[in-house]
């Protein structure tokens, strides 16, 4: 299942780790406990029939084909955020439409944590219409929650609004918290570190001393992985549409295409240069019901060892046994 709640919208606060990481109850649902989603700072009370996910942050109805997901950005992102997606209807329409999101409107509710600000609207995906709310809340962290489900399948809007009105933010979870929730495990080699995880999918690394480089000075390596029905796909037409649609790469020159070894299975690696010089290297493997992808972004007078460290990260990459 594709989500796009990040996608839409660049903020330039943190913007480049969460740019280059991205497309519900009966009253009987309220008898449920509220539960904490791991590696983040939200706990909130599902819809009925709702589960914790195990590919992303949030919940999922695989037999609705319905989910929920939980994406957390800096606390700064928030009025950015507020003002370019949430500030009023006309405007929403505006932005989500380039994604393909029809909205049709935009409340405020009053949540159990205090504003949640909540777009509704439509999107197509695969041949099916679905419904799609995404909703905006200020903490510690800023956390958009986009819920989907199709036209036919549960939850409808009264039970979406009471589940996002439940949501209550803590503090934000360690680093170890976040790791542990990945469904993959990675791990950093010289001279890259861990800086974060995004939407319980992904995991974001780098060389060098800044967190956040939107200016691109610093190799940026980003693991993630993505559930949706590409077991008919070719691996070799899906790893180029995916990586024509990353940011800044849009326009890459491919100079280098092999069958590697990557996160357990039979992978493809792409290489070459971004339009702007930059190097890149793409790894991706698809498996029965999702894939895994890693892309590496460095400037161009980036050494071999720095390329041989991402080499390595790449190699350790797994996921975890059910």
């Amino acid at each position: 299942m594709i989500h796009s709640a990040m996608s839409r919208y660049r903020p330039g606060l943190a913007g480049f780790a969460f740019l280059l990481a991205f497309s519900l109850l009966c009253g009987s649902a309220w008898a449920q406990d509220a539960q904490p989603v791991p590696g983040t700072s939200v706990t909130m009370v599902p819809p009925e029939n709702f589960t914790p996910a195990s590919a992303f942050s949030g919940f999922e109805n695989q037999e609705e084909m319905a989910s929920i997901l939980i994406v957390e950005m800096p606390a700064q992102a928030y009025e950015e955020i507020r003002s370019a997606l949430f500030s009023d209807v006309g405007s929403a329409r505006k932005k989500f439409a380039s994604k393909g999101i029809a909205v049709t409107d935009l409340k405020t509710l009053k949540g159990l944590s205090g504003t949640v600000r909540v777009v509704s609207g439509t999107q197509e995906a695969m041949g099916v219409t679905h419904n799609k709310w995404v909703a905006l809340v200020q903490g510690e962290k800023t956390v958009m929650i986009t819920v989907q489900a199709p036209q036919d399948a549960e939850p409808g809007e009264k039970e979406v609004f009471r589940a996002l009105a439940s949501v209550r933010l803590g503090g934000e979870p360690s680093r170890e918290e976040k790791l542990a929730a990945l469904p993959f495990t990675v791990k950093a080699a010289p001279p890259f570190r861990i800086v974060n995880t995004v939407a319980g999918s992904s995991v974001l690394l780098t060389a060098g001393e800044l967190d956040v480089d939107p200016q691109g000075t610093q190799p940026l390596v980003v693991v993630a992985t993505q559930l949706g029905d590409v077991t008919t796909a070719d691996p070799h037409v899906l790893a180029k549409r995916l990586l024509a649609g990353s940011h800044r790469l849009e326009n890459a020159r491919i100079e280098k295409q092999e069958s590697v070894r990557f996160a357990g299975g039979d992978g493809i690696l792409l290489a070459g240069r971004a339009a702007d010089g930059r190097l890149f290297r793409q790894y991706l493997t698809v498996g029965k019901d999702r894939y895994i992808r890693m892309v590496a972004l460095m400037p161009a007078d980036t050494g071999g060892e720095t390329q041989a460290a991402i080499d390595k990260i790449a190699a350790s990459a797994v996921f975890r046994e059910n």
